[in-house]
């Protein structure tokens, strides 16, 4: 279900923890988790990502709200508040990355932001906009686990590291719709 980045110390991000991003919003998963007790390591990533794929980047903190760091006058009044933030998201057109830094189990635990967050999934499945959480452990409840990005390819190096067979059981309901089933990642 998550993009495990092992990360035991703050080192320059490799190729392929780039590419495995690129890739990730290339194939228009709208909602990545990257699981690392470096966030510092995942916004640079992220970034990186973004200038790669010359899509726009947007940083929400609790502290600041949304803006983009690149642009000083860019700032979404009032997203502070993550629903604010999240109401602007779902608004907003065209492909971007935004990346919610310091979202935590808090965040998810609210039945608003949980149905927001699936909302703006479904809505950026249309094109390679995505919204990434860099954390450590986050809980993911189960209707929110069917749209996250990176547990295919975790289980994917499980299987090749410990020559072993392994799935990840929610891939695949990410590219089902409401009224059509689709193919399974496994």
């Amino acid at each position: 279900m998550q993009l495990v980045v092992d990360t035991p110390e703050l080192l320059p991000t490799s190729d392929a923890e780039v590419r495995d991003i690129e890739i990730l919003i290339r194939a228009n998963h709208p909602f990545i988790l990257i699981e690392s007790d470096e966030p510092e390591r995942g916004e640079l990533i992220i970034r990186w990502v973004a200038d790669r794929l010359s899509i726009p980047y947007a940083q929400w903190t609790a502290d600041d709200g949304l803006r983009r760091p690149d642009v000083p006058g860019f700032r979404v009044e009032g997203s502070e508040d993550l629903q604010v933030c999240l109401d602007y998201i779902e608004t907003a057109h065209g492909e971007w990355l935004y990346h919610l830094d310091g979202f935590n189990q808090q965040h998810l635990d609210d039945p608003r932001a949980r149905h927001k967050l699936a909302e703006i999934a479904h809505k950026l499945f249309e094109h390679r906009g995505a919204l990434l959480v860099c954390t450590f452990g986050l809980d993911v409840p189960v209707e929110l686990q069917r749209l996250v990005a990176g547990g295919t390819i975790h289980a994917t190096r499980l299987a090749i590291a410990r020559r072993c067979t392994a799935a990840h059981l929610g891939g695949g309901f990410h590219h089902a719709g409401p009224d059509r089933g689709a193919g399974f990642c496994v």
